[in-house]
């Protein structure tokens, strides 16, 4: 009998969105903490188009584990929280959550019947206190706090940033119209243009999402000489490609964002964070220490008042570097996976 299985999107080596990142490292680091060879895994990847394997591999998980860990996404929970709960009838396994993002509370509210299932669980573990609060009014009592993790590679100390122009910005995130990647081109743009001269560059990191490819097309034609995609950069090298940035932007327009990866890659590399004040941002950001957060309903203006500002005053975010750069051990995986394992009971 194995300490746990893992039912996740492990992808297929070319996928780079948090799900995945935040699934693989889970793996990886149970497996080196606890053994190979007692942990397993199913893999969600591309599920529904090979329903009877799914099955077949979910079925020999759960029979072969003590632990079940489910890590679905949006789409994902209404299918894997019932499934795992009836296979629980006959197995009485030990059920763990990970909760990936912000949103578990408004679905509840939306699909209500998914209280009584998750109540259930042994343990439900999200990124913030403040979906904490949030879930424990609805009456739950298995509800603990894991911050989002990552392979972090952090820098001894801040890189320090010539003090000239152009100073240089990044987006690091999925390339999909609500992570804000227009309004961060058309902020820089709006500084430069006023400025008369270029202040800022752009550069826009990511995967360009196979459903928004006709929109990225468009935007990426419109870009500015300011502003320039710089491809795709493996979640473990981060560090190397963040650490020479002024500051990282996260214009978000997703209110139930959870933990982003982008700023604990950010903060590896002693980057301040220049976000959208999303409903869990607090719990990452310490606004005027480590960051500066934006009105998250006027986004767009917000950032470009910031910019203009930080144009007039760039020394602003110096001490932010080291700042950020403190925060960074909080997400280390191997500190977060280690205190996960105790409620496994192994």
């Amino acid at each position: 009998m194995k300490l746990a299985g893992i039912c996740g999107h492990f992808g297929d080596g070319s996928h780079t969105d948090g799900q995945t990142v935040k699934t693989r490292i889970l793996y990886e680091k149970l497996c080196e903490f606890c053994g190979e060879d007692n942990i397993a895994y199913a893999d969600t990847n591309s599920w529904k188009k090979r329903i009877p394997q799914f099955l077949s591999s979910t079925i020999k998980l759960f029979k072969n584990s003590k632990n079940i860990i489910i890590m679905p996404a949006f789409r994902g929970i209404r299918v894997f929280v019932p499934l795992y709960s009836f296979l629980n009838k006959f197995g009485k396994k030990k059920l763990h959550y990970i909760v990936i993002g912000g949103w578990l509370p408004k679905l509840l509210d939306e699909h209500p019947s998914m209280i009584k299932k998750l109540k259930k669980f042994d343990g439900i573990y999200v990124e913030s206190n403040n979906m904490i609060e949030k879930l424990e009014a609805k009456g739950f009592d298995n509800v603990y706090y894991m911050p989002n993790f990552k392979n972090l590679e952090i820098l001894d100390e801040p890189v320090e940033i010539q003090d000239k122009e152009p100073y240089k910005l990044c987006t690091f995130s999925r390339l999909v119209p609500l992570k804000g990647i227009d309004i961060a081109a058309h902020a820089v743009d709006y500084v430069n243009e006023q400025k008369e001269r270029m202040v800022f560059k752009l550069d826009v990191y990511g995967a360009i999402h196979p459903q928004f490819t006709d929109w990225w097309s468009e935007l990426e034609k419109s870009f500015s000489d300011a502003v320039s995609y710089a491809g795709v950069v493996p979640y473990d090298k981060t560090t190397g490609v963040l650490k020479d940035y002024y500051a990282l932007l996260f214009p978000t327009l997703y209110k139930t964002e959870g933990m982003p990866g982008t700023i604990l890659d950010a903060y590896s590399a002693g980057l301040p964070v220049i976000a959208s004040e999303w409903q869990n941002s607090h719990d990452m950001i310490d606004d005027g220490k480590s960051g500066l957060l934006l009105d998250m309903d006027n986004v767009e203006e917000a950032l470009k008042k910031t910019l203009l500002r930080l144009a007039d005053n760039p020394g602003e975010l110096k001490p932010m570097r080291q700042a950020s750069l403190n925060k960074a051990a909080r997400f280390l995986s191997d500190n977060v996976v280690k205190d996960f394992i105790k409620y496994l009971g192994e």
